[in-house]
């Protein structure tokens, strides 16, 4: 299982037992031209060396993803229903593992982080997990850590998705254009109107404009095109909770996304605005819209930087698969301890509690 890709689900570890011989193979064929020339069959000739390696590469390419598919089927065989499912996510939320661990570039891990990581991915549970939840004191499990509301961690959570993605967006425009909690839908206040009519009395309520109302999480001005806005809102979900784990985990996201629209979408471009659900799986799996968004960032980073798109679009979904990375691992080994059990509160509201405090 190691030895597969990791967009197969492996962990790109080769072993030459089994593939010795391939290699050889593959080798013995890339230098084919060479090999005649050498041996004195035809002339030397450079651009079909050149052709000659990429036609046998280019073929090789089909018929080790024919093969590495294969294995994975045999393998996945042994699997029960659940561990297939989540080992099968890896194809696609394994971009951690393809970058090296740099502070500069923001995407190094502790070992502990590491460690939970790849035991998840493989469906196994991490070491060290407490019996009972230190907030609400039931069971432990991964799921409950996933969906526990006590201490904040959900939240927390998302707000650590946010910001890896305003820092993203920033980077692609300036920090002028990316604001976060836009106001989508505001509640209007009523209060009475005033007239100078000293015989009006039943003065009738007209709204005035409130801050109150649902928010986005992130604005974008001129993402897609200038003087446009675009409002991002932000989900992370558990695409194995009881709730779900009998959907697709793609459906779960997908459904995701559309009551988000539902709810969002008119209001926006009704100011003239541009809606993006971004819904995102605890271990990376990333929503059409949410994909359509990184995209969009890397191409705009690519020109930015003058660098191939490919390598660009690598380093923002390795940045965004981190972070959520980093927040599931935030729930499973965080304290949901509550602040009230941390320290001594102050027990009044107003100043006259500072008359008992005195300085020598």
């Amino acid at each position: 299982m190691f030895a597969l890709p990791v967009k197969f689900a492996g962990m790109a570890i080769p072993n030459p037992i089994t593939s010795a011989e391939t290699n050889y193979k593959d080798s013995t064929l890339v230098c084919s031209h060479l090999i005649r020339a050498l041996r004195g069959q035809e002339a030397f000739s450079p651009s079909k060396h050149r052709e000659t390696r990429a036609a046998v590469i280019f073929t090789g390419k089909d018929r080790k993803a024919e093969e590495y598919e294969s294995t994975f089927t045999e393998i996945s065989r042994e699997w029960d229903v659940l561990k297939k499912r989540t080992i099968t996510r890896g194809k696609e939320t394994g971009a951690w593992l393809t970058i090296l661990p740099t502070f500069v570039n923001g995407t190094e891990l502790s070992s502990y982080e590491w460690r939970d990581a790849f035991l998840l991915r493989y469906s196994l549970s991490p070491l060290g997990l407490p019996l009972k939840c230190d907030g609400c004191g039931v069971d432990f499990s991964i799921s409950h850590a996933l969906k526990c509301k006590t201490g904040g961690l959900i939240i927390l959570r998302h707000d650590e998705v946010t910001r890896e993605l305003i820092e993203l967006s920033t980077m692609a425009l300036r920090p002028a254009a990316v604001r976060d909690e836009p106001l989508i839908i505001t509640v209007p206040k009523q209060h009475p109107t005033r007239t100078n009519d000293p015989n009006s009395k039943n003065n009738p309520p007209v709204d005035i404009p409130s801050n109150d109302g649902d928010r986005g999480d992130i604005l974008l001005r001129g993402m897609w095109k200038n003087q446009h806005e675009t409002i991002i809102d932000i989900r992370v979900t558990d695409t194995d909770a009881n709730a779900h784990k009998h959907q697709h985990p793609y459906a779960v996201l997908k459904k995701q996304e559309k009551e988000k629209r539902t709810k969002y979408l008119q209001p926006c471009l009704d100011q003239r605005r541009s809606f993006i659900p971004f819904v995102v799986s605890t271990d990376g799996l990333i929503g059409r819209e949410g994909k359509s968004l990184l995209t969009r960032i890397a191409i705009r980073l690519a020109a930015k930087w003058e660098q191939p798109y490919s390598v660009v679009r690598g380093f923002v979904s390795a940045r965004i698969n981190l972070a959520i990375l980093r927040a599931t691992n935030l729930c499973i080994r965080g304290s949901r301890v509550p602040a009230s059990k941390m320290s001594k509160r102050v027990q009044w509201q107003d100043g006259a509690g500072l008359g008992l405090f005195e300085t020598v």
